[in-house]
């Protein structure tokens, strides 16, 4: 089952986003991730959250959350770039999980990506994953078109969140729904985006619990610098 990794990387204090010195390092570790288990055409993305400069999201491309978790985690390649990233990144804080879809069907190039979270009751969890792929919000769409985004998918989390609150007995859990939409620049999402969040939709309004929409900029390696968003 192909799945999208999204890990949250905190940025350790003192590291400046910006850094050429750190962009190496993030560059270096796409190659490793690319070419650690010998399957070529994998991509890998990096966005600085808007919100929170100091955090980065890594958006990977696995076979499935046991190659992820199983084969890569543990090789020595990911051990060395855990070593190359030890005085950038607050790794006991980092955060990882994986969502149910394809990452080429995840707009992980655009130059913005809003994120989006969704919780439902599991008693509304087909109803709601029915409603979204119909929405123009979750489906892939022409760039060219007037008035929507570059392209967006979404699919729901596989591991289940640890909020430290134990539900109470007889109690139907809520499962989470992850979307990526991607934009041209931050002009684009604020212009759009109310006109189609799912969260402020009549047809979600009575399956939703609880909501968030958080936004990255796409790190360019290439330009050696993020990528402008206005």
């Amino acid at each position: 089952m192909p799945v999208t990794e999204l890990a949250f990387l905190p940025l350790a204090q003192g590291t400046t986003p910006a850094s050429p010195a750190l962009h190496a390092k993030l560059q270096k570790s796409i190659q490793v991730m690319q070419t650690a288990l010998g399957i070529p055409g994998r991509r890998f993305t990096y966005y600085q959250s808007l919100e929170t400069p100091q955090l980065l999201y890594l958006l990977g491309d696995w076979r499935s959350p046991s190659e992820h978790r199983d084969q890569f985690l543990p090789s020595p390649e990911n051990q060395e770039l855990l070593q190359l990233l030890r005085d950038d990144l607050d790794i006991p804080r980092i955060e990882m999980y994986h969502v149910d879809v394809p990452n080429a069907a995840v707009p992980a190039d655009a130059p913005v990506l809003s994120l989006g979270w969704f919780r439902v009751r599991g008693q509304d969890k087909a109803a709601f994953e029915g409603r979204a792929k119909s929405w123009a919000w979750l489906s892939r769409r022409d760039p060219g078109q007037d008035g929507v985004g570059e392209a967006s998918a979404g699919g729901w989390r596989i591991e289940k969140a640890s909020d430290g609150h134990d539900e109470d007995e007889g109690q139907e859990k809520e499962e989470e729904w992850v979307s990526f939409c991607g934009w041209e620049n931050v002009d684009e999402y604020e212009k759009l985006a109310e006109a189609v969040a799912l969260d402020k939709s009549e047809h979600f309004r009575d399956l939703v619990c609880s909501s968030q929409v958080r936004r990255g900029i796409r790190i360019d390696f290439e330009k050696n610098h993020i990528e402008a968003t206005q």
